[in-house]
């Protein structure tokens, strides 16, 4: 359904007056830095990694909310880069998103039922009617029920799970193949987080969805995912099957996540993940990205970076120490 080739996102920092005077160099950060991977359809495939690393960039980037620097985006077989602005439209249809925080997603000026109708009448879908009707059915579909009790309400007036259904039900009324889920549980309180994580996982059989779903926290990936992209100061470090990923880890990275998870046996104790030895600078750094916090480093790591090797079984690692 999705393929990414050499994908990358450099954003220029701007100038300040001295920095101009003095003829320098404006300086780059490599967002993300040639990305390649492939999602087939009907696959929770889970994005993982730590703050920074360039998760939200790149769901950008495959739905053209951001335009990239270099690489191909291929949804469906098609070139989606090379698409017009009216061509894209139509594309956008399948292609949908639901950001992490539910109350910044939604306009407060606007009532949930002015919320649900506003992508119907972007795309000139439907009567007004019919778009009543089909609100409802989506209301009722993420488990807001009766319906009619939250047409009339603004977002300030839900809960936090109430929501990040509505914002779900938005990404799914246009019947979308594809959706991102950008970390759509994270600021949910434990006992909504599982509700919606089940819902998300009905909705997927449901209306037969694909998913890139992103998250920071590897047990939540190891529950819903099947393979298990690792990123790293914007490169893919590591991909597989999830089960394999996780009791087999290759990359120091993937590992040092791994032994961060909490494990709820106060008798087991957790060995912490090294801390950096150095500051790196993220302009002019060299060699392996990950260099400076991973215990296994030798000389070559610092000074080439490591290529992304395929190996058996459909698993990937970008490290000089496991080749």
């Amino acid at each position: 359904m999705l393929e990414v080739v050499h994908l990358s996102k450099y954003f220029i920092m701007r100038r300040g007056l001295l920095q101009y005077l003095r003829r320098e160099e404006p300086k780059c950060i490599r967002a993300v830095d040639d990305v390649s991977f492939k999602i087939d359809k009907g696959e929770i495939v889970g994005l993982v990694g730590e703050s920074g690393s360039g998760k939200t960039t790149l769901a950008r980037l495959i739905l053209r909310l951001l335009e990239p620097t270099s690489g191909k985006i291929f949804f469906e077989g098609q070139d989606i880069l090379s698409l017009s602005n009216d061509e894209m439209k139509e594309i956008r249809k399948k292609m949908q998103i639901v950001f992490q925080d539910p109350y910044g997603a939604l306009n407060p000026r606007m009532t949930i039922q002015k919320i649900l109708e506003e992508p119907l009448e972007v795309h000139s879908l439907y009567s007004p009617k019919e778009r009543i009707d089909i609100i409802k059915k989506m209301l009722k579909s993420v488990g807001l029920n009766p319906p009619e009790l939250f047409l009339d309400k603004y977002p300030h007036e839900l809960s936090g799970g109430q929501r990040q259904r509505v914002v779900i039900s938005r990404a799914l009324i246009l019947n979308p193949s594809f959706m991102v889920m950008d970390e759509p549980v994270s600021l949910l309180d434990a006992t909504v987080r599982t509700q919606i994580l089940d819902l998300i996982l009905r909705l997927k059989e449901e209306f037969n969805l694909t998913y890139l779903f992103i998250t920071h926290d590897l047990a939540l990936a190891r529950y819903i995912c099947n393979r298990i992209l690792v990123m790293y100061r914007g490169r893919i470090v590591e991909m597989g099957e999830t089960e394999q990923l996780i009791s087999e880890p290759l990359h120091p990275y993937t590992k040092m996540l791994i032994s961060a998870v909490p494990v709820p046996n106060p008798s087991i104790k957790i060995s912490l993940p090294p801390r950096a030895s150095e500051f790196v600078d993220v302009f002019t750094y060299q060699g392996c990205r990950f260099c400076a916090r991973c215990p296994e480093a030798t000389q070559l790591c610092q000074r080439e970076e490591p290529p992304l090797i395929s190996l058996e079984g459909g698993r990937s690692v970008a490290c000089w120490k496991y080749k």
